[in-house]
């Protein structure tokens, strides 16, 4: 699913307002190594930069404890039910596969889990 970058923002800023600042060691916020805008078909010019973010996000991930990493779970589970209309429409119109109403069912069903 294409999400624009103001979408991508406003989640990883919910997370962080709720978890907190990143612990003592860490390399800081991810979105600092983000162009902004960069690619037409989201934040990173190509596949390699993309991967690279995951990597680092994933590691700044590890160094939370449980109760953080819980914490990011539970947001996300929020963020999914709040906006599954939005977020399902947006990735039926990606995809064109599928029905609204299918996509939109999911991404509740996944918050509730």
């Amino acid at each position: 699913m294409q999400l624009d970058e103001s979408i991508i923002r406003n989640v990883v800023a919910a997370v962080l307002s709720e978890v907190g600042p990143m612990p003592a060691g860490s390399n800081g916020p991810l979105q600092q190594n983000v162009p902004a805008g960069a690619g037409h078909n989201g934040v990173f010019t190509d596949v390699n930069e993309a991967v690279a973010a995951a990597k680092a996000a994933h590691q700044q991930l590890r160094s939370r404890s449980m109760e953080e990493r819980k914490q990011v779970i539970d947001i996300i589970r929020r963020i999914s039910i709040d906006q599954c209309e939005e977020l399902g429409l947006m990735e039926m119109r990606e995809t064109g596969i599928g029905r609204p109403e299918h996509k939109i069912e999911k991404l509740r069903t996944l918050g509730e889990r």
